[in-house]
């Protein structure tokens, strides 16, 4: 009968805090039972990672869908105590990070004044763009007042999870502005994150941060615009990753792995092994 060893309540909480804050996009359900399995004190467990799932989600903007209805978790629409509010369909609810659950919806009044007239223009016509760019992809202009002026905040997240295959990938971005007519500055800040656990265990993160120019006519035509340059910012940071990763394919992977056959197949090591045991066991 294999023994039990009861970890110290610090070194359980030391082992919680630092492993669940590295989980990757899509993964933290996985580490959170590799862990809760790990330390078996489910009490513990739900105090020391429901901080840290409810970061993992706001740093992600995770995205809930239920029944058509679409929204981003990010620190832009947090209002406190596990609170968030859905600036499209005037919404505010309460969600559970470790369940899951969206519960007491309320209506959220946003006063339909000009300001959100370029807010709803701006989410329609970045709505448009990463539907149409992200298999799935979800996105959320937020308003956002600061230092006497009115910024607008969008977000943008699109995900691969595909923990049957043992990868998963994020790509997010993240906009602001502030609305002073006639021109502005559009600053930008894009992550990719992927992760392939197969074979090994492959992290890859890339980010750029982006600054450009912006005129602000209208609220339609600045929109138009901000989604132009939204395009335009992907498509150079996207072809930079690629050329980087042929790069690191054609020259830094073969230099770091071990020599394998030319065939570039995988080595049986239990064939390999088997000898070498043999030959070590006593007579």
């Amino acid at each position: 009968m294999t023994e039990k060893h009861a970890f110290p309540q610090n070194i359980k909480e030391t082992l919680i805090n630092k492993l669940v804050r590295q989980a990757p996009p899509g993964e933290f359900i996985n580490v959170f039972n590799d862990i809760r399995f790990l330390v078996e004190d489910d009490k513990i467990m739900h105090e020391q990672a429901s901080e840290a799932w409810a970061l993992h989600n706001k740093n992600y903007f995770t995205p809930l869908v239920k029944d058509g209805w679409e929204v981003l978790l990010t620190r832009h629409n947090d209002l406190g105590n596990s609170r968030f509010f859905d600036p499209d369909q005037k919404m505010a609810f309460h969600y559970c990070h470790l369940t899951g659950e969206i519960k007491d919806p309320q209506l959220y009044p946003i006063e339909r004044n000009d300001d959100e007239l370029w807010r709803t223009a701006l989410n329609e016509s970045l709505s448009k763009y990463v539907k149409s760019h992200f298999s799935d992809g979800n996105c959320s202009v937020y308003r956002k007042p600061g230092r006497g002026k009115k910024y607008f905040v969008a977000c943008i997240e699109g995900h691969q999870f595909n923990p049957s295959s043992f990868w998963n990938g994020l790509w997010k971005s993240e906009w602001m502005f502030d609305l002073t007519p006639p021109v502005t500055k559009a600053m930008g800040n894009i992550m990719v994150q992927v992760h392939y656990y197969e074979d090994g265990n492959i992290h890859l993160t890339a980010a750029k941060s982006v600054e450009e120019t912006l005129l602000l006519n209208n609220e339609n035509e600045a929109a138009k615009d901000f989604t132009d340059l939204v395009e335009s910012a992907d498509r150079e940071f996207q072809t930079a990753l690629m050329e980087e990763f042929n790069i690191l394919s054609d020259q830094t992977l073969k230099e770091l792995r071990s020599q394998l056959p030319a065939a570039r197949t995988n080595l049986d090591w239990n064939k390999i092994l088997a000898p070498t045991i043999l030959k070590t066991e006593p007579t």
